[in-house]
């Protein structure tokens, strides 16, 4: 593609030699090309589009909002990316920017779980436990057996308390697991809720049940090395 690059107009030359070295593992020489087409065509979309992935990889937070933030600046209706930038947001403990993305994002797609789910978990982050448990009632009004969401509600639960509301949710949520991920997913946050309890033996016994469902042994020894504060709590 590099070769004929010269048959097309100079703004996609940039962004087909900038994909030329990003898939070459030359991701400098892709990164200062971009940049140039970004200074250049400052309404290309294609370049914020390939700078917010490349600042991403190489862990340049703000950057890669600014990407993003641009993109949406250029095409409103790019709104998924609100999303990533909360999630970018919360990654460098900007909570409360990353509140407002989200919430955003919720006042366009108001039927979308994910978006009420997000907001719970970062009021659970600033510690507004009412908050968040309403707005992770919302999520599940509107997905009622999302495994995600009953763990995510549990959570909330055991964080402010209510064991045997949390309880509950894990329970339902393992009844509605299908697949192994999620049952592991639910046996790690009920491991996590007996050894809050003091019931050490109770939480070992759910991390070797999920341990049986994961097949790669040394996830297994990492697991058990990294536990070894409840075998030992429970006098074993």
């Amino acid at each position: 593609a590099l070769r004929h690059g010269y048959k097309v107009p100079e703004r996609f030359r940039f962004i087909i030699k900038g994909n030329y070295y990003f898939n070459g593992q030359q991701p400098d020489k892709a990164l200062a090309l971009f940049e140039m087409a970004a200074e250049l065509y400052p309404d290309d979309i294609q370049s914020y589009q390939a700078l917010s992935q490349i600042y991403t990889l190489r862990n340049d937070i703000r950057k890669a909002i600014g990407a993003y933030e641009k993109i949406i600046e250029l095409d409103p209706y790019q709104y998924d990316h609100l999303h990533r930038i909360a999630s970018l947001c919360a990654r460098i403990g900007e909570y409360e920017k990353a509140l407002r993305h989200v919430e955003r994002y919720a006042e366009l797609n108001p039927k979308d779980p994910k978006s009420f789910e997000e907001i719970a978990q970062l009021n659970e982050k600033m510690g507004d436990f009412d908050a968040a448990r309403t707005n992770m009632d919302k999520a599940l009004l509107l997905d009622p057996e999302r495994v995600t969401l009953l763990i995510g509600a549990g959570n909330i639960d055991r964080s402010t308390g209510d064991f045997g509301v949390a309880r509950k949710h894990y329970q339902d949520a393992l009844e509605l697991s299908l697949s192994t991920v999620d049952s592991m997913r639910v046996l790690n946050a009920l491991e996590d809720y007996y050894e809050l309890r003091g019931q050490f033996n109770k939480s070992i016994e759910l991390m070797n049940r999920r341990l049986d469902l994961n097949p790669a042994p040394m996830s297994r020894y990492a697991s058990l090395l990294s536990d070894l504060g409840r075998y030992v709590y429970a006098g074993r």
